[in-house]
């Protein structure tokens, strides 16, 4: 088939492109199908240790000549503030600030957690360790706290300039050698993403390319959220955005309901849940069951409640498999799909309670022929339908009593594993996934015809 594909890749900090969901989800997949005639690749780093953590360092430089050893609170008390508290070693923080009142009272690197409407008791100098969302928590502290001192780690505009600048000419590079009918993009963090006007700059040189891009992550909190500013962003450049794992939103972005009332051309939004590397995730039946029952993944959120109480009622039979909450080193992409393989249960919770999803391990599960056991939720049953792919749970007593008739009932395990197998066969394979994209760029009756 003569699809000639580009794929552009901004990996996140923390994760080189072997490992990346750009690999595993968009270009692997793709490249399987029968739908590639040529492609090319173009991927872009900027690792937190060797790009966002020398911006930090010099910002806590000029920070501390300023701030002295006069009283400071962190506004943030989450794994950024966790994973990167010694940038704050030499300053006279008091105490740290988040959103969550569940954490308030609590101690989070030894110091009190306490409210934003606190911060004034404390300091009028405010730390934020946050990088994702730098940008909106300092326009909204400084609108609340204008006689506070507020101060941003990540911002070097010099830097940013320069390296989009050196991105954009890497691609219209890439689009010479390649010609491509079809330029995919995999984005980083909303406020890392190569900006609105390199887009529109190729599209209007390029204009006979087909551009598509998938969001990877979604907040609902509202409008100012650097998230929807770069679906907003997208839809003016994309020719399709593929929304992968929360399909009920697009019903709210069609009705310009909130927090989408400025989201414009909503029909190139497809929820389209993206499949997985098939050289990763795959079943093989020669591979024995060493795991009657597991959760993948940290403790994080309401999932550290499922994994608590499995291990209680079930000892040995079940496993926590991988995250670094307790303890254990977090899996390679490698070892985790291999872990999967061998998992007879796997058990999928939603992370909060505030947000539905449908998980990647919904499908990663399915694929590696484990029986899944997901935490009732919309998203993951727009995706599933009428198929019985999974079996769907509400509480902990529901929840056992299906992983008891699987374990003591072959023929009801039997008939779960069948109805998965089935829907694997119909959903989770490269063409049909690949196929789709084409069909909504609008260039399928040209491939088909060949």
């Amino acid at each position: 088939m003569s699809v000639r594909w580009l794929f552009i890749v901004q990996n996140f900090e923390l994760k080189n492109y072997a490992d990346s969901c750009a690999r595993i989800e968009i270009v692997e997949p793709i490249l399987s199908s029968n739908f590639v005639s040529e492609y090319d690749l173009l991927c872009s780093d900027r690792t937190y240790e060797s790009y966002f953590k020398p911006i930090a360092l010099k910002s806590i430089e000029r920070i501390k000549l300023q701030v002295g050893n006069k009283p400071c609170v962190i506004y943030g008390a989450g794994l950024h503030t966790k994973n990167n508290f010694s940038l704050f070693e030499d300053f006279n923080v008091v105490a740290i600030v988040d959103q969550d009142p569940k954490l308030w009272g609590e101690k989070v690197c030894s110091l009190p957690v306490i409210s934003p409407k606190d911060i004034e008791k404390y300091s009028k100098n405010i730390l934020i360790s946050s990088k994702a969302f730098e940008r909106k928590i300092y326009d909204s502290l400084t609108v609340l706290y204008p006689d506070s001192y507020v101060f941003k780690l990540y911002e070097d505009q010099e830097s940013e300039a320069v390296y989009f600048e050196d991105l954009y000419k890497d691609i219209e590079k890439k689009i010479k050698q390649v010609e491509p009918d079809v330029l995919f993009y995999s984005p980083t963090q909303p406020n890392d993403c190569l900006p609105l006007s390199y887009w529109l700059e190729l599209k209007l040189k390029y204009p006979y390319i087909k551009y598509v891009t998938l969001w990877w992550d979604y907040d609902e909190d509202e409008q100012g959220s650097p998230y929807l500013q770069f679906e907003r962003d997208c839809l003016q450049w994309a020719d399709l955005c593929i929304e992968n794992s929360n399909g009920s939103r697009l019903i709210k972005m069609n009705d310009a309901a909130a927090p989408y009332q400025l989201h414009q051309n909503t029909d190139k939004v497809k929820f389209l849940p993206s499949v997985f590397d098939p050289s990763l995730f795959y079943e093989d039946k020669s591979t024995p069951k060493e795991y009657d029952i597991a959760i993948f993944g940290t403790a994080a959120g309401n999932r550290g409640y499922w994994i608590e109480k499995l291990n209680e009622k079930y000892g040995d039979k079940f496993h926590h498999i991988g995250g670094f909450v307790h303890g254990s080193d977090i899996l390679s992409i490698e070892n985790y799909a291999h872990a999967m393989r061998k998992t007879r249960i796997c058990v999928n919770t939603q992370t909060y309670s505030f947000r539905e999803q449908c998980k990647g391990k919904v499908r990663e599960t399915i694929a590696c022929g484990a029986i899944l056991l997901e935490e009732d939720n919309s998203e993951t049953r727009l995706f599933i339908n009428d198929s019985q792919a999974c079996l769907f749970f509400n509480d902990f007593e529901n929840l056992c009593s299906k992983i008891d008739r699987l374990l003591a009932e072959p023929s009801y395990f039997d008939c779960c594993y069948q109805n998965a197998e089935r829907f694997r066969l119909n959903n989770l394979n490269t063409n049909s996934w690949t196929l789709s994209i084409l069909n909504y760029l609008g260039i399928l009756s040209s491939v088909m015809d060949e």
